[in-house]
């Protein structure tokens, strides 16, 4: 049978067996946080994880091959591969994410910094994406399913000053977003995330949004 104990204000379930309730399946939530870069977006999974005592992760992951790529993360190599291979990559890469996930989740909450949804999402940038639609607002059966996806938005001009004030610069995928970012926002929207918009917001209003809509959604630290 299955039965919910609640402890350390979380959910945990147990299965139970001839010798009482000793499995425990899984302990937190899954948290993805998404949106263009300029949004606050990598800045709000830190400061949500802590709040939430969650663990903190990101896709792609750092992923080694020293026979193909020594001492280098493999992204540096495949982001300037051809959009083919640069996809297979990705959708490598989210395995690897979900299955640090289902480790993770084992312990609390887990907060991701990117998924799927911007492997699908930006692929709206290359020639043939329509390969990927069938996956409009899905994901591959062999990743774990988020239980929210919180979107950030902010206007173009606001995500420029912020990542010039990082000492960034546009990379080419961001140049290719001037024309194609309707598109990408259109295929985050097909996952129905929770949207939090942080023009004229700090991170910490930002992070006090969202959480209270994590919290109508039941997710608690």
């Amino acid at each position: 049978c299955l039965v919910r104990v609640a402890a350390a204000r979380r959910s945990r379930w147990m299965i139970g067996g001839k010798n009482g309730f000793h499995v425990e399946v899984k302990m937190g939530k899954f948290v993805v946080v998404e949106g263009l870069d300029g949004t606050g977006k990598s800045t709000l999974a830190c400061k949500l994880a802590k709040s939430l005592a969650a663990d903190l992760l990101r896709t792609p992951p750092y992923i080694c091959a020293p026979d193909i790529f020594p001492r280098r993360n493999l992204r540096n190599l495949f982001d300037n591969c051809d959009a083919v291979r640069r996809r297979a990559y990705y959708r490598a890469a989210n395995l690897v994410a979900s299955e640090a996930a289902r480790v993770a989740l084992k312990r609390g909450h887990v907060v991701m910094d990117r998924y799927w949804t911007s492997t699908y999402a930006y692929a709206a940038l290359d020639e043939g994406s329509d390969r990927l639609e069938e996956w409009a607002g899905r994901y591959p059966p062999e990743l774990l399913v988020p239980d929210v996806v919180v979107l950030l938005t902010a206007d173009r001009e606001t995500r420029r000053l912020r990542i010039s004030g990082r000492g960034k610069v546009w990379t080419d995928e961001e140049k290719r977003l001037h024309d194609g970012e309707q598109r990408v926002i259109e295929r985050y929207l097909e996952f129905h995330p929770l949207g939090v918009n942080t023009d004229n917001r700090n991170p910490d209003e930002v992070l006090q949004d969202t959480l209270a809509a994590l919290s109508r959604c039941g997710i608690e630290p």
